[in-house]
Order: structure tokens, then sequence, then C-alpha cells
């Protein structure tokens, strides 16, 4: 599995990249003192939106890491779902295996047999 995301996604936060560009030139492009054009408060409250809308678009569209907001699979997950084998992991209090288990991102997992809690990272 591919780092990153999916072009789709990209696309999708490029589009907000694009809007936070759009909502800037349109501020500023707006003559001034004329009948109709934004106070000078808006046209800088809305660039910041704008910004903030820039560079959160662009930033998750063109990055190269795999940690984005839609990364939530913790590491042990990924494992489980490459290798397909849920018993690699044992619990140190009963020796029960995961079976079904979610994981937090953390690598903390409640065993289902004794109930106690355990990290699968260590």
């Amino acid at each position: 599995m591919p780092s990153g995301l999916p072009i789709f996604f990209r696309f999708i936060f490029g589009i907000f990249g694009v809007i936070g560009l759009t909502v800037i030139i349109s501020m500023w492009s707006a003559p001034f003192n004329e009948f109709g054009s934004p106070p000078l408060f808006f046209r800088i409250f809305a660039s910041l939106i704008g910004l903030a809308f820039i560079a959160f678009g662009f930033g998750v569209a063109f990055s190269k890491s795999g940690n984005h907001p839609g990364a939530t699979l913790s590491k042990f997950s990924q494992t489980l779902r490459q290798t397909g084998s849920p018993k690699k992991y044992k619990c140190p209090h009963c020796s029960g295996g995961i079976e079904n288990q979610e994981v937090s991102p953390s690598g903390d997992v409640k065993c289902e047999y004794c109930g106690k809690w355990y990290n699968v990272h260590t």
C-alpha cells in the first residue's frame, strides 16, 4: 500500500486551496472606496481565512508523508492487514491471542479473555 493520500482526496484538498486563493483574489481585486466594496477589516479577515484554507488544502494535497488526517490505522493494524495473522501478538497475562480487537494508535489493546490492558508495540 503506497503511503500518502489517494489522488481523489488530494484533489478534494486541492479544491480547499483553490477556494482560499479565490477568496483572497476576490477580496483584494475589488476597488477601494466604491459602493459595495468590502471594508478593509473584512478584506483582512477574509484573507486570513483564505490563507488558512490555502495552507491546509495545498499542504495536505502536496504532502509526501503518510501522516495525514485520514491515516488512522496504527502500525499494528497495518501489519495485521498486510500479514493476515491476527494471533501474532499474545496477552502477557493469559497468553490469549488478539482476534478482531481494535488497537489504539499508541498500541494499547484490551485482552478479550482476561480483560487486562497491554501494549503490542513493546
